[in-house]
């Protein structure tokens, strides 16, 4: 068989096709791209956290609790404290610990480093991160946790301050 210019392009073009067409059955996604892919698609339904109230003075947040028969959720931390920041990710997002939060406690936040914060730290003698009080309107604390604790644990401590 002689091998004309027509030929010698047809097998060329052809080894060319068959080339491109094995290249794009291997180059399908790994199982961890699909995932990656269907949660772009579909992101993940948005948690709700804990609703803070900051860099609200001391008293006024005394009075709402007053007001609205409820105790003080305070949440004392550190912009540098990893467990901090942690329980912030993890369990003030958590579902069931949100919503009875945001339901039964008046929720605040406080960093230890403003004058307030420092002036709070002192008052109630917190010296590790996290440190979670439960205060009543009158300012008494009813409950202390130091460090951090999952969801489970705040739920659980949540429901022995003020139980449904």
């Amino acid at each position: 068989m002689k091998c004309t210019k027509n030929t010698s392009f047809l097998i060329l073009l052809l080894g060319i096709v068959c080339t491109v067409y094995a290249c794009g059955l291997t180059m399908k996604p790994s199982p961890k791209e699909q995932a990656q892919k269907t949660e772009q698609a579909s992101p993940k339904q948005a948690v709700a956290p804990i609703q803070f109230i900051e860099n609200a003075p001391f008293d006024s947040i005394r009075m709402l609790a007053a007001k609205e028969g409820k105790i003080i959720f305070a949440d004392f931390h550190a912009d540098w404290c990893k467990p901090c920041k942690e329980m912030e990710q993890k369990v003030f997002t958590d579902p069931a610990v949100a919503n009875y939060f945001n339901k039964h406690f008046i929720n605040y936040k406080i960093n230890i480093k403003t004058p307030l914060g420092k002036q709070l730290k002192s008052q109630y003698r917190v010296y590790d991160y996290p440190s979670l009080l439960f205060i009543d309107a009158t300012g008494e604390t009813q409950l202390t946790s130091i460090g951090y604790i999952d969801a489970p644990m705040l739920l659980e401590f949540g429901k022995d301050v003020n139980p449904l």
